[in-house]
C-alpha cells in the first residue's frame, strides 16, 4: 500500500513539473517569436529610411574612401541587427562591401553576385530572403512577420525612377539566439530540479495520505472553478504538504494573472486616453490665410498615430507649416511626435527660419529617444506678402504641387536625413522656395497614402496621387481637395485594413 501511494504521489509530482515546464517553453516560444517580429520591423524601418541616405553619400565621397566608409559605419551603428550592407549595381556588381573594405576601397577584380541575387538587385520592390533556405526562395511582403530574414535588398530608385544601385543588408539573429539559449536552459534546469525534488519528497513519504490528497482533491476542482484565494489546508511536511503549497502557490499566481488582465483593461483605458491627449496635440483650428486656403487631416493605423502636422503663427506676415512621420505607430511613435512637437514649437520662437528650427530639433530628438526611433519631416515657412513657401525635407516624400496656369503636375526637391539618425544634420537638409500663385495647390503628406494596400501586392503609389491632384487641383476650395485624396485612398484600399496612419495637408492660392 505503501509502494502504490508513493508512486501515486511521483506521478502528480512529475504531472505538475511537467505542465510547469510546458507553460515555460510555451512563454519562451511567444517572446522568441514577438522578438522577431520587433526585429522584422526594425529590419524594414531601418533598410528603407537609410537607403537614400547612403546612396547621397555613396554618390558624394566614395572617391574620396574614407569618409563613405565613416558615414556607412555610423548607419550601421544604429541597428543592432544590420551587420553589414553591400552596394551593389544594376549590373549585379559589388561596388562596395561595408566589412570587406571597411579599412580600404576595394582594387581587385569586379565582385559579381550570383544569378538569384542579381534577379533581386534588378527588382524594384524590397525582397527579403529566408533565413536558412538556399535555394531561390525570397519574399516582398512588408507587414509584421515572426520568419526570420538573411537579408534584404532594398532597391534605390533616383528622381526619374531610374534604378542604377541596390543595397543589399545583411541581417544577424546572434543577440535573439542567445536570449533564447539562456531562458530555454534556465527553463530546462527549472525543470530537472523540480523532476529531482518530486522524486527524493515521494521517497520519504509517511504517514497517512487519504485525507490529505481528498482536500487538495477538493481544493484543486475549487481553484479550478474560479476560486483562486481558497488555500488548501494540508498540515503535514511531506511531499502532499509540499504539493499542498504548490497549489496554493499556483492558485495565488492565477489571482496574479487575473488581477494583470484587469490591468490590461486598465492600460485599454490609457490607451484611450493617449489618444486624446495626442488628438489634442493637433492644431484646434486651421490658420486663417488672406491669400492661402488651408486644410489638414490624419487618420491613424493605431490608436496612437506616429503622424503629425502643425501651423504655427510666428508673426503676421510668416507661418510655420509642417508634416511628420515617425517609423511605426503604436504608443512609442505616439511619445516621439509629442517630443517632436513640443520641440519644434519650442524652437519655432528663437529660430524663424524652418531650417534651423528641424536642426536643432533633430540634435535633442537623436540624444533623447531609442537608437532605431526616427521622424522624417517636411517644414515650410509661409511668407504671405512674397507667396513664397520655404521649406526643408528631412527625409520625407516629396510634395505634389499644382500649377493652375498650366494644369501641370511637378514634385518639390527630396533629399535630407531623417530627424533622430545623426547627431547633426545641419549639413545636410538644404532650404528650398515655391511660389504658390492664385489657385496653385500644394500637397503635404506621408508615405501612408501612396504605401497603401489594395492587397499584399498592389500599393496606392506617388503616381497614383499625382495623377489624382492633376484631376481634382481645380476644386474650389482646400477641403474639398482633401476629402477628395481621402476618398480617393479609401476606394483604393477596400476592405484591406489600414498598415500605417494617413495624414495630408492642403495648401491653395488665393
Amino acid at each position: 500500500m505503501r509502494s502504490i501511494k508513493t508512486k501515486f504521489v511521483v506521478a502528480i509530482s512529475l504531472l505538475i513539473v511537467l505542465v510547469f515546464t510546458a507553460n515555460a517553453l510555451l512563454m519562451v516560444q511567444q517572446k522568441a517569436t514577438e522578438s522577431k517580429k520587433d526585429i522584422f520591423i526594425s529590419v524594414r524601418n531601418f533598410t528603407q529610411f537609410t537607403t537614400k541616405p547612403i546612396i547621397a553619400d555613396f554618390d558624394a565621397y566614395f572617391r574620396s574612401g574614407v569618409k563613405f566608409n565613416e558615414s556607412v559605419q555610423k548607419i550601421l551603428s544604429l541597428s543592432e541587427e544590420v551587420v553589414n550592407l553591400q552596394v551593389i549595381n544594376y549590373n549585379g556588381e559589388i561596388i562596395f562591401d561595408a566589412v570587406a573594405d571597411r579599412d580600404q576601397r576595394y582594387q581587385g577584380e569586379p565582385r559579381l553576385v550570383d544569378k538569384q541575387l542579381l534577379e533581386r538587385v534588378q527588382d524594384v520592390e524590397a525582397t527579403y530572403q529566408l533565413v536558412g533556405i538556399d535555394k531561390f526562395d525570397y519574399f516582398k511582403r512588408t507587414e509584421p512577420t515572426a520568419v526570420m530574414i538573411k537579408d534584404v535588398v532594398q532597391p534605390y530608385l533616383d528622381d526619374n525612377s531610374r534604378h542604377d544601385y541596390s543595397i543589399r543588408y545583411e541581417i544577424s539573429y546572434a543577440i535573439l539566439n542567445q536570449r533564447i539559449a539562456q531562458m530555454t536552459m534556465r527553463t530546462a534546469l527549472i525543470a530537472i530540479i523540480g523532476v529531482l525534488f518530486g522524486i527524493l519528497v515521494a521517497f520519504f513519504l509517511a504517514g497517512r495520505i487519504t485525507g490529505p490528497l481528498k482536500r487538495l482533491k477538493e481544493g484543486a476542482l475549487r481553484i479550478a472553478k474560479g476560486n483562486f484565494n481558497y488555500q488548501i489546508k494540508v498540515k503535514s511536511k511531506d511531499e502532499v504538504g509540499t504539493l499542498a503549497d504548490t497549489f496554493n502557490q499556483m492558485a495565488l499566481d492565477l489571482d496574479k494573472y487575473q488581477k494583470e488582465l484587469v490591468a490590461k483593461e486598465h492600460l485599454a483605458h490609457e490607451l484611450k486616453i493617449a489618444t486624446k491627449i495626442q488628438e489634442d496635440l493637433l492644431p484646434k483650428k486651421l490658420p486663417q490665410l488672406s491669400n492661402l486656403d488651408i486644410a489638414a487631416k490624419v487618420i491613424p493605423a493605431a490608436d496612437v498615430g506616429g503622424d503629425c502636422y502643425d501651423f504655427i503663427e510666428l508673426d503676421d506676415n510668416n507661418t510655420l507649416i509642417y508634416i511628420g512621420d515617425v517609423t511605426g505607430h503604436g504608443v512609442a511613435s505616439g511619445v516621439v511626435v509629442a517630443i517632436a512637437n513640443a520641440l519644434i514649437y519650442g524652437f519655432s520662437q528663437y529660430f524663424k527660419n524652418p531650417r534651423d528650427v528641424l536642426v536643432n530639433a533633430n540634435a535633442v530628438i537623436k540624444a533623447k529617444t531609442q537608437a532605431n526611433m526616427f521622424i522624417t519631416m517636411v517644414m515650410g515657412g509661409w511668407n504671405k506678402q512674397n507667396r513664397e513657401f520655404t521649406y526643408t525635407s528631412a527625409g520625407h516624400d516629396q510634395m505634389v504641387l499644382y500649377r493652375a496656369a498650366t494644369k501641370e503636375i511637378s514634385l518639390s526637391q527630396k533629399g535630407g536625413m531623417a530627424l533622430g539618425m545623426l547627431p547633426d544634420i545641419s549639413k545636410i537638409v538644404k532650404e528650398n522656395k515655391i511660389k504658390l500663385e492664385k489657385d496653385d495647390v500644394l500637397v503635404m503628406y506621408t508615405d501612408g497614402v501612396i504605401e497603401a494596400w489594395r492587397s499584399e501586392k498592389e500599393l496606392y503609389e506617388l503616381d497614383k496621387l499625382k495623377k489624382l491632384v492633376s484631376e481634382i487641383g481645380h476644386l474650389p476650395t482646400a477641403s474639398e481637395i482633401l476629402d477628395a485624396i481621402f476618398q480617393d485612398v479609401k476606394d483604393f484600399m477596400g476592405d484591406y485594413p489600414q498598415q500605417d496612419d494617413i495624414t495630408v495637408v492642403v495648401m491653395k492660392g488665393k
